[in-house]
C-alpha cells in the first residue's frame, strides 16, 4: 500500500487519541469547555489531511500541483456539518458522544481538506481506502473511484481515507470489497449474510439490503427511506461537499466557491 497514506492514518490516529483526551477533561467543566482545544486538533488534522494529498499523489508519480493551497483554520471553525463547533458540542449527554463527536469532527476535518485538495486539481480523482476491520457499509465501497465532486459517505468514527489518484493503485485489502469479507476483515456481518456472499451472492445487494447508517453532507444518518436533508441548527455557511453539489461539473467554479468561504488561500 501507498506508505504515505499509512503514515497519514497514523497521524490521525494520534490526533484521534489527543481529543478523546481533551474531551475527558473538559466534560466535567461542560461540553462547551472542549471548543478551543478541538478547534486546534481540527487544524492540524486539515493541515494534515491536505499534506497527505500531495505526499500521496508525489508517492504514485502524479504531477497535479493546486489551483490554491487550502486554509487549515477554516476548516475548524465550524462542525463538520456547518454548524457552530460549540453548538454540536453542547449536544453531547455523555462523555462518551463527546468523544465519538470529537473523533468524527477531527476525522472530517481531514477528510474534508483532502477533498478539497483533490478538488482543486485537474485530472484528479480518489479512491476509498478502508482500515480493516471495517463495516460492511464502507468494506463494499472499498476502492471505488469517484470524480472530485462526489462526497465521502462516512458514519460516525468512520476512518476511511481519500486516496488521491488517477486509477486504484492501492493493490491490497484495503481497496478490495472480496478480500475483506474472504479475509474476515468486515464487522457486523450476520451469518446469514456471510453464507450468502460465500455462496457467490452480490456483496452489494446483500449489504445494501440492510438500512444505510451513513450521513449526508450535513452530518445527518440517512436510510434508504429517507435521504434527504433535514433540518437541523442554522449553518454559518455552506459545506465544500454542498460547493461541489452546487458547482455540478464546473471545477473551476467550485474553486471560485472555495475561495469565497475561505477554504483556500
Amino acid at each position: 500500500m501507498l506508505q504515505s497514506a499509512l503514515s497519514h492514518y497514523r497521524s490521525q490516529q494520534t490526533l484521534a487519541a489527543a481529543g478523546i483526551a481533551a474531551a475527558r477533561r473538559a466534560w466535567p467543566r461542560g461540553a462547551a469547555a472542549l471548543t478551543g482545544a478541538l478547534m486546534v486538533l481540527m487544524r492540524r488534522a486539515a493541515q494534515d489531511g491536505a499534506q497527505a494529498v500531495d505526499d500521496m499523489l508525489a508517492e504514485q508519480g502524479i504531477d497535479a500541483p493546486p489551483a490554491a493551497p487550502i486554509n487549515p483554520a477554516a476548516f475548524a471553525e465550524s462542525a463538520s456539518d456547518g454548524r457552530l463547533l460549540v453548538g454540536l458540542l453542547e449536544a453531547a449527554s455523555t462523555v462518551q458522544a463527546l468523544e465519538l463527536m470529537t473523533v468524527t469532527q477531527i476525522a472530517d476535518a481531514s477528510r474534508v481538506a483532502s477533498g478539497v485538495a483533490i478538488a482543486t486539481r485537474e485530472r484528479v480523482s480518489w479512491t476509498r481506502m478502508v482500515n480493516p476491520p471495517c463495516c460492511a457499509r464502507c468494506a463494499i465501497l472499498a476502492g471505488r473511484v469517484y470524480r472530485w465532486s462526489e462526497g465521502f459517505q462516512r458514519h460516525p468514527g468512520c476512518d476511511c481515507r481519500h486516496i488521491p489518484t488517477q486509477e486504484d493503485v492501492a493493490g491490497d485489502v484495503r481497496t478490495d470489497p472480496q478480500a475483506l469479507f474472504k479475509q474476515g476483515k468486515v464487522s457486523g456481518v450476520t451469518r446469514a449474510e456471510q453464507k450468502a456472499i460465500e455462496d457467490g451472492a452480490n456483496i452489494n445487494r446483500v449489504i445494501n439490503a440492510r438500512r444505510s447508517l451513513y450521513m449526508d453532507e450535513a452530518g445527518h444518518r440517512l436510510t434508504r427511506e429517507a435521504t434527504t436533508r433535514r433540518g437541523g441548527a442554522p449553518r454559518i455557511r455552506p459545506t465544500p461537499e454542498q460547493i461541489y453539489r452546487g458547482s455540478g461539473d464546473d471545477r473551476e467554479a467550485a474553486i471560485r466557491a472555495l475561495k469565497r468561504f475561505g477554504y483556500i488561500l
